[in-house]
């Protein structure tokens, strides 16, 4: 998973960290130049009023989303978090769990796809998504979504591969 991993480095050029920030920010200070630089997690750096980022567990619990993303969906952060992937979009479980191992067989490639956003209020919006593996806090994988409403929708919904000629009905 070291293909995924971020490298943040100092005005001077050397490298600070290796590495995926969610939400927050650090600071760090290079052992040579001695400078502070200050690092923000992507999911805080995402606060555009049409742009958002949440990471998802591998069954689809969201575990962490950006303020825009609560504003765009109109849930508060608790809320938000006690929902499924498949609660505040059209990504059905058997999608999600085709996306997870196509980016699991691919590590640090994205996805880019057309998804429908569900607001708490039941309003459906078409968006892009872009989603990756990352590592969590505790070293176990998880799916970082970018989602995008100002751009034009071009890529192709997720769809599942076929089944294996042995399983289709006849």
């Amino acid at each position: 998973m070291k293909d995924i991993l971020d490298a943040y480095r100092c005005e001077c050029g050397k490298l600070l960290a290796r590495g995926f920030i969610m939400t927050g920010e650090i600071e760090l200070k290079c052992r040579f130049c001695k400078r502070l630089t200050t690092i923000k997690g992507i999911g805080d750096q995402i606060s555009a009023p049409d742009r958002y980022a949440m990471s998802l567990e591998e069954d689809g619990m969201v575990t962490a989303a950006s303020e825009s993303a609560r504003t765009i969906l109109g849930y508060a952060r608790d809320e938000l978090r006690r929902k499924n992937v498949s609660d505040v979009t059209d990504i059905t479980p058997a999608i999600y769990q085709n996306l997870w191992k196509k980016l699991e067989s691919k590590p640090g490639r994205a996805v880019i796809f057309s998804l429908v956003e569900i607001k708490k209020e039941g309003v459906k919006t078409k968006v892009q998504g872009c989603a990756r593996l990352v590592l969590g806090a505790i070293g176990r994988p998880i799916l970082f979504l970018d989602i995008d409403r100002a751009k034009p929708i071009t890529p192709k919904p997720l769809k599942l591969p076929k089944a294996p000629k042995s399983v289709r009905k006849a």
